[in-house]
């Protein structure tokens, strides 16, 4: 089964942008290495590109080798475009691989978190709101 991929933009405090990447089924390094592609074709205009990455449905394990080249694809197609953070929601049995894909990518991204579900992600994702810097004391 193909990568499937929404780009989602939203405004909270500043313009900030999303990809959410689902894996369904038994993905191979060429659908990977495909999606990095297309990438540079679907990038909005933004500073930073925050991506949601969901494995959850799944069903393959990389290896070593797959995550090593789909790490080299990535920074390949990636030009001056820069990414934010990265939240991957994984089961519990690809947890490992991601670890080791969090080392591969780890400098593309800001930061990396591995989530157990999407409401934590998205939770982390979100944009920190600013916090007022005055405090108001009594005289």
């Amino acid at each position: 089964m193909p990568i499937t991929y929404t780009i989602a933009t939203y405004t909270v405090d500043v313009p900030t942008a999303l990809i959410i990447t689902r894996c369904v089924g038994h993905v191979t390094l060429a659908e990977v290495q495909e999606h990095f592609r297309e990438l540079p074709h679907i990038w909005p205009p933004v500073d930073r590109l925050d991506v949601l990455l969901d494995l959850t449905e799944q069903l393959t394990m990389p290896t070593f080798g797959d995550l090593q080249e789909a790490a080299r694809e990535l920074h390949a197609q990636l030009g001056s475009r820069r990414f934010g953070r990265c939240a991957v929601i994984t089961p519990y049995a690809i947890h490992v691989p991601m670890q080791m894909f969090e080392v591969l990518v780890g400098r593309l991204f800001e930061a990396i978190e591995i989530c157990q579900a999407e409401s934590e992600a998205l939770l982390w994702l979100m944009p920190k709101r600013r916090t007022n810097q005055t405090s108001l004391t009594a005289h």
